[in-house]
């Protein structure tokens, strides 16, 4: 193995510096946008809840499951 190069290491540091600090923006940003349409899903999920009664609303659930099963 040859010889780290000063320059030639600072280099490849600053990519590696520079791709960390990109991947770990994007991640931060997947896990908010998550939370957020997980947040979403929840409070449409609990008003559709209030609309039906507890076997109908299993029932459409499951239908929903179903459906979207076969669009996917």
């Amino acid at each position: 193995m040859l010889p780290a190069h000063p320059g030639r290491t600072a280099f490849a540091l600053r990519n590696h510096a520079d791709a960390i600090g990109h991947f770990r923006r994007a991640a931060a940003e997947a896990e908010r946008l998550a939370s957020l349409y997980r947040s979403k899903a929840e409070a449409h999920t609990a008003a559709a809840q209030r609309l039906l009664p507890p076997e109908g609303f299993t029932a459409w659930l499951a239908e929903l499951d179903t459906e979207r099963g076969i669009h996917e």
